[in-house]
């Protein structure tokens, strides 16, 4: 399945008529949209390029994953953004829709993840894949509202840590607070002094 990335913004005296103008500035007028779940198809290509639709298309259906943002108070800025990630074997993936008054508000919730140029680097987690990470993220992103988690390396000035005893010799010399390991949650003695 080919997909195209395209983008549009629009304004308007009512909530309509900007949406309407939004679709008409990304090439995408005159269809009938079918909202589609944010999952993307195994095989598919994704290009990011202006959407030029055929005449011969007026009323047809087209399926979208929409990411939008509308201001109502004049003056005000809106800002809505796609980001996709994609296996590399298979091409599946997923969009993930974000949307707020700025494009600065969206970055300042992750920053530890967002490179200097305002990208990010992200990879897919599937409950098939990888359920127990899976349900990790599920469960920061109902205490947080973010759907993400930075992993890096795990290594002070050393080689990564490849085994159990690597992981608690860097655990014992870091600042980390706890160490998962499998089924095990190693915590540090906190000592308090009064």
């Amino acid at each position: 399945m080919n997909i195209t990335i395209c983008s549009g913004t629009g304004s308007g005296p009512n909530e309509l008529l900007a949406f309407d103008t939004a679709l008409l500035n990304a090439g995408i007028i005159d269809y009938n949209l079918i909202y589609l779940s944010s999952s993307i198809p195994a095989g598919s290509t994704i290009q990011r390029k202006t959407f030029h639709a055929s005449p011969d298309e007026i009323g047809h259906k087209l399926y979208v994953v929409i990411a939008k943002q509308i201001e109502i108070i004049p003056g005000m800025a809106a800002w809505a953004g796609i980001g996709w990630t994609q296996e590399e074997k298979h091409g599946r993936g997923l969009f993930v829709e974000h949307h707020g008054n700025t494009r600065l508000q969206k970055i300042s919730m992750i920053p530890a993840v967002t490179h200097i140029d305002q990208t990010a680097r992200i990879q897919l987690v599937t409950k098939e894949a990888n359920p127990r990470y899976y349900q990790l993220i599920s469960e920061f992103k109902r205490q947080t509202g973010i759907p993400i988690l930075l992993n890096t390396s795990f290594n002070i000035q050393e080689p990564i840590v490849c085994s159990p005893d690597d992981a608690i010799r860097t655990f014992k010399r870091s600042h980390i607070d706890c160490l998962v390991m499998g089924n095990f949650l190693v915590q540090k003695k906190i000592i308090s002094f009064f």
